[in-house]
């Protein structure tokens, strides 16, 4: 009789240890996959940041080349209504880049200001077409445009880097999200353990208590 308290003693001892134990455990786990929940939105938004970065940057080219080509044709033919329309496109255009600059894209700050430099190279051109100058101005245009095809490599190179980033983080963001997703299944688990453990360990405790009493010999 001795013998069976004791080892009941000794199992509820183990049962008890394996209580905490799990319990630590469950809580690490939880306050693990909260942190990688976290880490996932982290890397969310910086991910969504670079894509619109690099779409900033592509509606930037796109209004560049359409300006540059506006300015090309008024040089050849004077027409002054295309001069309102060159200007539309180029504001568009370093407003684009500006705002991937505000987005975070570094490249950006670096090709916003030497758009702005083309935009002040135009209206040198511009004034030359104005008083009649056609060469002049048409060779201030052929100067402008070797900058130009610069700058368009340039932003290119920006608009891959920003891509490549939001790829990058998108990854990421997946693999801390599947990681979070995981820890806290086992977490779950862990508790679920727990409460079967104490389930038993509260059994054996009220069952223990109810010891049969031994017959007096007669």
């Amino acid at each position: 009789m001795d013998n069976a308290i004791g080892t009941n003693r000794r199992s509820g001892r183990w049962l008890f240890s394996f209580i905490c134990l799990g319990a630590i455990a469950a809580v690490a786990l939880g306050a693990l996959a909260a942190w990688q929940a976290d880490v996932q939105r982290s890397r969310a938004d910086e991910m969504e940041s670079h894509a619109a970065s690099a779409a900033l940057l592509q509606g930037a080219g796109v209004e560049a080349r359409a300006s540059a080509e506006l300015l090309r044709t008024y040089v050849e033919t004077g027409d002054e209504a295309l001069l309102p329309q060159f200007q539309s496109h180029a504001t568009v255009a370093l407003e684009g880049v500006t705002g991937a600059a505000a987005q975070g894209a570094e490249s950006a700050r670096v090709i916003a200001g030497q758009g702005s430099g083309l935009i002040e190279s135009a209206g040198q051109v511009i004034a030359l077409r104005k008083v009649g100058d056609v060469q002049g101005a048409a060779a201030a245009m052929e100067q402008m445009s070797l900058a130009f095809e610069g700058l368009s490599v340039e932003l290119e190179n920006a608009i891959v880097a920003e891509q490549g980033k939001a790829a990058t983080l998108e990854d990421s963001a997946a693999s801390a999200d599947a990681l979070s997703s995981r820890l806290l299944l086992a977490g779950l688990i862990a508790g679920g353990l727990v409460a079967i453990g104490a389930v038993a360990f509260a059994t054996g405790a009220i069952f223990g208590r109810r010891t049969p009493k031994t017959a007096s010999p007669i």
